[in-house]
């Protein structure tokens, strides 16, 4: 039966004849479901530290209160927390460099969370239609971050790892030894100046009534630590004498001596300090500073940075006194510790020389 032969007057079986001829591709579908809204966008959150961190502060806020304003309070944090913790942090290595690697780790998570916020606040501001003030403050985003990454990456990190090895106890400087020569006049010094071998020194000669002079035969070491042990030198008034080698740091201490002897075929080296590896116009300009409180001229102290960290300058024995690096060059070697103890005990106490190993005829 076709629609045309269907009419209202038809009966009921001819039109459930009627429905089922039709083809499936045009029966009734049911009617289309409403459309709905899209879901409405998050909120802003209710943490400010995610707020921030989202850009979901107003530019102005982000910028001066959040970035500004919390600059100045981690100043004011940090002095408070060097203030508090001043005396632990000078004697303790293990406390300094915990201290300094967990303030550091917190001023770097700050400063990133308040870059990332003020930058994606500003970008907020760009796509609100006020692109000028956007632009400003990714600029200074920009201005703050790039510096602050520099100065951490060559001061701060060389500087950590510097503690990480003195708490360590400086295993890549190497061991160092005292002995006594001399019938106990001569306190010798070998090896690496690391951490606490001034305090050392300084617990050696108060144990030792009778030392006049200290013999020093390094490859260096920490020079912070080389400058301690001249001033624990100059405060006895003892002397300093180099029979071998006496390199980088190690003349440091050799001009903590009210006298400084040169044995002839011995040498005394200098070169540019570096932090961690790492040298700069502060590190050499603070050595110059150092050599000079030590009694030489600006110029020498100048020209000890001329060598690079891996290099070595040898002045010549003849420079060396007129610089007064030393005070005395003497000819020939000092006599063994056995040698000398054997004088010693020939001879009366009265007639013990003071100098001990001292006795070589001083060059012309």
């Amino acid at each position: 039966m076709s629609y045309a032969e269907f009419s209202p007057n038809s009966d009921a079986h001819g039109a459930l004849a009627w429905l089922a001829e039709v083809p499936a591709s045009v029966a009734v579908l049911p009617p289309p479901l409403p459309v709905m809204p899209p879901p409405l966008p998050p909120g802003p959150s209710r943490n400010y530290v995610l707020r921030h961190w989202r850009g979901e502060c107003r530019l102005p806020v982000a910028t001066w209160v959040n970035g500004f304003l919390g600059s100045i309070l981690c100043v004011i944090a940090l002095l408070a927390s060097l203030i508090a913790f001043g005396t632990l942090l000078i004697e303790e290595v293990t406390a300094t460099f915990w201290t300094l690697s967990a303030i550091f780790a917190a001023l770097v998570s700050i400063m990133v969370w308040q870059c990332v916020g003020v930058w994606r606040s500003a970008t907020r501001y760009r796509s609100g239609g006020k692109r000028f003030w956007g632009g400003l403050a990714k600029c200074v985003v920009l201005l703050v971050a790039c510096p602050s990454a520099w100065v951490s990456a060559t001061s701060v990190v060389p500087k950590l790892v510097e503690w990480h090895h003195m708490m360590l106890h400086d295993p890549e400087i190497g061991p160092h030894t005292f002995s006594e020569t001399g019938n106990g006049t001569t306190l010798v010094f070998e090896g690496g100046i690391k951490f606490g071998v001034a305090e050392e020194l300084e617990a050696r000669l108060a144990a030792m009534d009778h030392v006049t002079t200290v013999q020093l035969e390094s490859n260096g070491g920490r020079i912070t630590e080389a400058e301690k042990m001249a001033h624990v030198i100059k405060a006895r008034g003892l002397s300093t004498v180099v029979a071998g080698k006496c390199v980088s740091a190690c003349p440091t201490v050799l001009l903590g001596g009210r006298e400084r002897y040169l044995f002839g075929d011995a040498r005394i080296g200098f070169h540019r300090p570096s932090n961690g590896g790492v040298s700069s116009e502060a590190i050499m300009a603070e050595e110059e500073d150092r050599l000079v409180r030590l009694g030489l001229s600006r110029e020498f102290a100048k020209r000890t940075n001329d060598a690079m960290p891996d290099e070595m300058w040898y002045p010549a024995p003849e420079e060396l006194l007129r610089e007064k690096v030393v005070t005395e060059i003497l000819r020939g070697k000092p006599e063994p510790a056995e040698a000398q103890a054997e004088k010693a005990d020939d001879v009366a106490p009265a007639e013990v020389k003071p100098r001990g190993m001292l006795r070589a005829a001083a060059a012309d």
